[in-house]
């Protein structure tokens, strides 16, 4: 078996990563430091995946009220 190497990892490699950094934020009400250090992630990452996902700059990296 060899080893392939990409630039860059797949997206669907990373869809249940997404789907947790969304469910930690609206259930859970982690600020983006607290779903970084959860899921592994840098804070870029996490505001990254927000953003794709339609969540707002202003709400990335503050607890919602």
């Amino acid at each position: 078996m060899g080893v392939e190497i990409r630039s860059r990892a797949p997206k669907q490699q990373y869809q249940h990563l997404t789907q947790e950094v969304i469910h930690r934020y609206t259930r859970l009400e982690e600020s983006l430091q607290g779903i970084a250090d959860a899921t592994g992630m840098c804070r870029a990452t996490v505001r990254n995946i927000l953003e794709r996902e339609g969540v707002p700059r202003r709400r990335c990296g503050r607890r919602p009220m």
